[in-house]
């Protein structure tokens, strides 16, 4: 089973942290990652200032607090979902079997990404109008 490139035929094989690193889908983890600290880290450090009335924080995105929980709670997200992908794919060569493997393939990247792409339905229209 040399040859297999998927599935069963390298299951259980010893993680090559070179082959590994030079992967495309590792390097655009890596990359999302990296991205994602770039979103929220700048809002987090320089996204508030204090009020000219006292010590409370306004955020400078047009003093909304809104916009820039938007940002952060943005960027965490697809920090942790960066870091966790990553480990999941550092793991997916270990785990032999296709019971466990389709729920996280499955579940994890479509789960994650589906919901973002899911378009709106438009609005029903009323009985009476």
């Amino acid at each position: 089973m040399e040859g297999a490139s998927f599935g069963a035929g390298r299951a259980g094989a010893a993680l090559d942290p070179v082959s590994f690193a030079r992967r495309p889908q590792t390097l655009l983890r890596v990359a999302s990652w990296v991205f994602s600290i770039a979103v929220f880290g700048p809002i987090i450090n320089e996204g508030y200032v204090n009020a000219d009335s006292g010590p409370e924080l306004r955020c400078v995105f047009n003093g909304n607090a809104g916009a820039c929980r938007f940002g952060v709670a943005l960027g965490l997200g697809a920090f942790l979902a960066c870091a966790a992908f990553l480990l999941l794919d550092v793991r997916f060569q270990q785990i032999s079997s296709v019971r466990t493997r389709t729920p996280l393939t499955e579940g994890g990247d479509l789960g994650y990404c589906s919901p973002s792409h899911v378009p709106t339905l438009p609005p029903f229209p009323l009985a009476g109008s």
